[in-house]
């Protein structure tokens, strides 16, 4: 009977708790919580960059439309001026050379 008592008693847990245990536990918890409030920052600051980007492509791609607008505007007058002088050139007109 007392070893039978003796092998259960080796299954409980003392009561006891050492509290080098206790700070070692809340340590943990502490740099648990640092940790994560210091991934929730820079995943805050990437989401600030990545806004600023995506606003910065806007732009970008608002400049490249007008650009293109305006290359085609270009192109379309320098077809013109082409055709001026082609049309002046098969008349046998002369340019005057310069100074």
């Amino acid at each position: 009977m007392e070893r039978e008592r003796e092998r259960e008693d080796s299954w409980m847990m003392d009561k006891r708790i050492p509290i080098s245990l206790l700070i070692a536990i809340v340590m943990q918890t502490g740099s648990a919580f640092w940790w994560a409030s210091s991934i929730a920052a820079r995943i805050d600051t990437q989401d600030k960059r990545l806004a600023v980007a995506e606003e910065q492509l806007k732009e970008t791609n608002k400049i490249m439309t007008d650009l293109r607008v305006t290359l085609a505007v270009v192109n379309t007058q320098l077809a013109a001026t082409q055709r001026v002088l082609d049309r002046r050139s098969s008349d046998g007109t002369t340019f005057p050379t310069g100074p």
